[in-house]
């Protein structure tokens, strides 16, 4: 069992704290499971930089903690999961970077997916703030929910894995990461700038059209992922931007069930994957 006694050099009060090996070992092991440091602190008697220093120098990553507003700066340092790779595709689609104050933020009509991206953050005070529709003001139908964090280390990972500012100017590619974790990536984008329906043709009427939205050369890269030979057709309306889409039965099937496997909750969007297992009921 841990000893949670500090033991100081020379004076009782301030003197540099002596941890020992077991000490240093439970609270290197305690935080990289998910305890805070300042949840630490409190067990031992000491200051939350008391925890920051010696987990600094056993050099351990540690996430960020400003001003009473945590969240895990190191999140995207390494794209090494499912769930990484799934957020990084959904701020390509609907993340916003800034240019200049190193904020980022996601905003979407679905308030329980901004709260799972929240939780992915770690930035459990930080306000999710809400738009009421306003006819005279505004084209929304439903509310509007987004999440804002000022974060240079977040911000600029996100920058070097390619979700550049004013991103719906230039042409985006898919990032260079794990080819293992690129479908998560799609289905991520998939859930900001994709959808799906079913056909309006009479004779076609049970054929779901699988679609994506956004820059030429992304949409030809996963075009090329996923095997659909068909041409983009160009958004008159939006500069830059392009729709990849097909009906054609055996390869939407295909797709959509790449899309979905192995997944959870955390990692897709309630509303688009009820389409998807009415789909599979059809």
């Amino acid at each position: 069992m841990i000893d949670f006694t500090i033991r100081r050099e020379n004076d009782k009060y301030n003197g540099r704290i002596i941890w020992s090996e077991d000490q240093i070992h439970y609270v290197v092991t305690e935080y990289k499971n998910g305890t805070t440091m300042k949840e630490l602190g409190r067990r031992f008697n000491v200051q939350y930089e008391t925890i920051r220093r010696l987990l600094r120098k056993e050099k351990v990553q540690i996430d960020g903690y400003k001003h009473g507003y945590p969240r895990k700066e190191n999140i995207f340092s390494k794209i090494d999961s499912k769930e990484k790779a799934y957020w990084l595709g959904v701020l390509y689609a609907d993340g916003k970077v800034s240019n200049n104050n190193y904020e980022i933020s996601l905003g979407l009509s679905d308030k329980e997916h901004i709260e799972k991206f929240q939780k992915f953050l770690g930035a459990t005070n930080h306000k999710i703030a809400i738009t009421v529709p306003n006819k005279e003001k505004n084209k929304l139908t439903k509310n509007f929910y987004s999440l804002s964090i000022k974060d240079k280390k977040i911000h600029d990972d996100l920058i070097y894995w390619g979700c550049y500012p004013n991103k719906s100017h230039l042409d985006l590619h898919i990032p260079n990461i794990k080819e293992n974790f690129i479908i998560d990536f799609i289905r991520g984008y998939f859930d900001g700038d994709g959808g799906f329906w079913y056909a309006k043709n009479k004779i076609k009427k049970d054929r779901l059209i699988i679609a994506f939205s956004g820059s030429k050369t992304l949409l030809q890269e996963i075009a090329s992922f996923l095997h659909i030979n068909t041409s983009l057709e160009k958004n008159i309306k939006a500069k830059n931007t392009y729709c990849l889409k097909t009906n054609k039965k055996d390869l939407v099937r295909e797709i959509v069930d790449r899309l979905y496997e192995g997944t959870n909750d955390s990692i897709r969007l309630n509303r688009k994957y009820q389409i998807y297992l009415n789909y599979l009921g059809a």
